[in-house]
């Protein structure tokens, strides 16, 4: 009887077993049989596997190691001795949405069905929050996640990224909390500058506005609530390791000429946990019955990539672009489908895994 061991970037897994392994972690390594040249046969993680020692084994002995993922091969690691796992290449599948929202590449689905998931475009976006935040995969996470998520109608994949992020954080996730989070609840900040699309100087309160909220002079009069709450890290030790945290910070604007609410949006921001620093960002905005949104992402403290998503006409678009281009001459642009941006977006990434079999 054959059993599949799928071994990815965050994690191994053994579908029959419902056991995970993460990369990092400690597995039991026996020695079944010697097979020439350095070259042994071993049993790991519900799987048999070829593997080649830098020091002489012997059949029947066993050992735990460390498990690392190295030019895209496992390497099991002991002290300074490594292993490498000779028949386990790491292959790479393109995580492409097609242009209805869902997983057009067999390879993609039969991969989200060996490891429990439904193959569609919500789990591709809460297994490209898992990548992002650097911690390995835990199907019950994204079961509840998405159990959650599809409660909001017309909102399922945000919602579903909400709830993921408030159990990643450490936080129980609700019905409620990732309502109150998508709604921005009570702690929203406000401005009323003329906010004007048609008005060439529409970025100077804009701008104005972001830097204090950034520098902390307008949150520290905010009432404390659950986006308060979410915007924080470390209510689990089991995910310490974590490479980021989200933080989102709602807010409207209001025209004074008007004298009325012009419109609403929220600044989300990934902050590093290492460099302390944005390493991407989304700006989320309803005005004028559109919606707007803008991914950035940042390489050394510069704009390097800009993602745009809207519901308003060719002409806006157009405008929108060419803004853009023109302040950011150096960065690439592109426009999303508008059901595929969302308030935490993260860029997809190739997927990694090895396959074992016994």
């Amino acid at each position: 009887m054959k059993t599949d061991v799928v071994v990815h970037s965050a994690a191994l897994t053994n579908r029959s077993e419902k056991r995970t392994l993460s990369e990092g972690s400690s597995v039991y390594v026996r020695i079944i049989k010697k097979d020439g040249n350095n070259s042994y046969t071993a049993a790991f993680g519900g799987g048999r596997f070829s593997i080649k020692s830098e020091l002489p084994l012997k059949p029947g002995m066993g050992f735990f190691t460390t498990i690392m993922l190295e030019n895209n091969r496992i390497v099991l690691q002991q002290q300074n001795v490594k292993m490498i796992v000779q028949d386990a290449g790491l292959q790479k599948i393109n995580s492409v949405i097609d242009m209805t929202g869902k997983i057009s590449d067999p390879k993609l689905i039969s991969y989200f069905e060996r490891i429990g998931l439904i193959p569609d475009e919500i789990s591709l976006s809460l297994y490209n929050q898992m990548r992002n935040l650097g911690i390995r995969f835990e199907r019950t996470l994204f079961i509840k996640a998405r159990a959650i998520g599809m409660k909001f109608k017309g909102r399922e994949k945000n919602a579903s990224i909400i709830a993921y992020l408030i159990e990643c954080k450490g936080l129980q996730a609700s019905e409620k909390s990732v309502e109150e989070i998508m709604s921005g609840g009570e702690n929203s900040m406000s401005f009323s500058e003329d906010f004007d699309f048609s008005n060439n100087t529409r970025e100077n309160p804009v701008r104005d506005f972001f830097k204090m909220i950034l520098n902390g002079e307008k949150i520290s009069s905010a009432k404390e609530g659950v986006v308060t709450l979410f915007n924080h890290l470390g209510f689990s030790y089991s995910r310490a390791s974590i490479q980021g945290n989200w933080i989102k910070i709602p807010f409207e604007f209001s025209s004074s000429k008007a004298n009325k609410k012009a419109g609403n949006g929220s600044f989300c921001g990934f902050l590093n946990s290492y460099s302390k620093i944005l390493d991407h960002f989304t700006l989320s905005m309803s005005y004028g019955g559109h919606i707007y949104g803008f991914a950035v992402f940042l390489k050394n403290e510069r704009c390097c990539k800009i993602i745009i998503s809207s519901t308003g006409d060719v002409e806006m678009d157009f405008a929108l672009s060419t803004d853009f281009k023109k302040k950011f001459p150096d960065s690439e642009v592109f426009f999303c489908r508008d059901n595929e941006f969302c308030e935490f977006y993260t860029e997809p990434a190739d997927i990694g895994f090895v396959n074992g079999v016994v």
